[in-house]
């Protein structure tokens, strides 16, 4: 699997398993809209697994897992839980995957259009001021 012209971040995360509820460590690569893992940084190989990301939202844990800088990333199949090495590092971690997330591109346009339409109507609300004459007291 050729994956290394299209990185956008990788490193070392502990993974909680599915099965083996044991917490792994495992070479993380971020590309597109899946986040692969690895035994190692030998990406040359099959990965262990893709996280899609697509439908997914990625959130700081909910509950008390036992590790810390723990985040999880929710797909409609698994809640995946994922263990930084630092506080810094989960965040840079967050940020650099909400935007791979179908939800988050949807919720962009959401706000993109939240801001027009208040554009719009303070424009609206500006001209009706001025085409309607208060009496001084109520401006």
């Amino acid at each position: 699997m050729d994956v290394t012209s299209k990185i956008t971040r990788n490193g070392y995360l502990l993974k909680k398993g599915k099965i083996n509820t044991s917490w792994k460590c495992r070479w993380c690569v971020l590309t597109g809209s899946k986040l692969a893992y690895f035994k190692n940084e030998m990406i040359n190989r099959k990965p262990l697994g893709f996280i899609p990301l697509d439908q997914a939202v990625v959130r700081s844990c909910v509950e008390d897992v036992g590790k810390d800088f723990c985040f999880e990333v929710v797909t409609k199949d698994r809640v995946y839980k994922l263990s930084a090495g630092s506080h810094q590092e989960m965040v840079d971690w967050m940020v650099a995957l909400q935007p791979c997330t179908q939800l988050h591109a949807e919720n962009d346009l959401f706000k993109e259009a939240e801001r027009n339409i208040r554009a719009g109507s303070q424009k609206h609300f500006e001209s009706f001021e001025q085409t309607t004459h208060y009496p001084l007291r109520y401006r």
